[in-house]
């Protein structure tokens, strides 16, 4: 039962903390499209401005605006799916990301953002391993689809697959105490506490005040609840 309630804690906290990076992917794509002509370089301009001011949801309206004056443009369907991710509208951020890649199959931040999506729901497990990996054969660079693949392979049950993503993230100059704190929680679901503690300080000597580590540590220390008295 404690695996299982840590499992369900690991995908709740993985689905709250990766906005972070997803805001820091959308910032560091602007300007990567694929060359397009001026017009549509225009529209997705305007978007990333909003996107880049945190107006999700203004963001959401210009690119939609953009997908419906140029359909088959790839990258206006990708952006669309970005705001509506960060707005926290996953719902309507799948099918944006879905038809992008309909568009252009080899759209790898597209791949990554579905297989991202996909991981929050165990029924599509499958497909979020396949896209995730599909992108980092493209591009290995990729922390954040990387950091989805060893969530992913951790759910499926597969820990010794996913430490592997987890320590090729490591052997990188980490920017995210989240990393640390993620391969923590897998550790404590397994019961592995000493090596969960150690992640956990970690995170905490790349980022002093992340909270989510801060909070592991602190219910780590607490005493354990005495047993209920047997009837």
């Amino acid at each position: 039962m404690a695996h299982k309630s840590g499992m369900r804690g690991l995908v709740r906290a993985a689905a709250a903390l990766t906005f972070l990076l997803a805001l820091v992917m959308a910032v560091s794509l602007f300007g990567c499209d694929k060359k397009e002509p001026a017009p549509a370089q225009d529209c997705l301009a305007s978007g990333q401005q909003a996107l880049n001011q945190r107006d999700f949801k203004q963001a959401a309206k210009l690119f939609a605006a953009c997908a419906e004056a140029q359909p088959r443009q790839a990258s206006a369907h990708f952006w669309l799916g970005m705001a509506h991710f960060l707005a926290h509208e996953p719902q309507k951020a799948v099918p944006a990301f879905s038809r992008c890649l309909e568009l252009d199959p080899g759209h790898v931040q597209a791949m990554a953002m579905l297989g991202k999506l996909y991981s929050f729901d165990r029924d599509k497990l499958k497909q979020a391993h396949e896209l995730l990996s599909k992108a980092l054969a493209q591009r290995s660079d990729l922390e954040d689809a990387r950091f989805d693949l060893a969530r992913v392979l951790a759910l499926q049950g597969q820990y010794d697959r996913s430490f592997q993503e987890f320590n090729h993230l490591f052997q990188g100059e980490l920017r995210f105490a989240l990393y640390h704190t993620e391969l923590g929680k897998i550790l404590l679901a397994l019961g592995l506490k000493p090596q969960a503690r150690q992640e956990f300080e970690r995170a905490l000597k790349l980022q002093p005040d992340f909270e989510p580590a801060q909070r592991q540590l602190k219910e780590m220390d607490q005493p354990a609840a005495p047993a209920a008295p047997a009837k």
